[in-house]
């Protein structure tokens, strides 16, 4: 991941999503918002694969949490609540 930059394969990201849970990297809790920025920049830079790795997210939702809240388009309020902040209040 700390790499990715320098040779974006968005056509692997599917394949990423899908060994995330069985490989056990995201048991450790430190890994966990390195990995939610890093598919946060992703889903960012690629809004057309969305669709796609949302069904691979969603196939996994019950053991990555995050997954839901990196790929919906208010993800700073989703992942406040996934880190169990209060979310902030806009004033009226």
């Amino acid at each position: 991941m700390q790499t990715y930059y320098l040779h974006p394969q968005p056509e692997l990201i599917g394949n990423l999503i899908d060994a995330l849970y069985p490989s056990g990297f995201l048991q450790k809790r430190a890994n966990i918002n390195p990995v939610v920025g890093f598919f946060s920049e992703i889903f960012a830079a690629n809004p057309n694969r969305l669709p796609e790795w949302q069904l691979l997210t969603a196939k996994q939702e019950e053991h990555l949490p995050f997954a839901r809240a990196a790929a919906q388009p208010d993800l700073t309020r989703d992942l406040i609540i996934f880190r169990g902040s209060p979310v902030p209040t806009k004033p009226q």
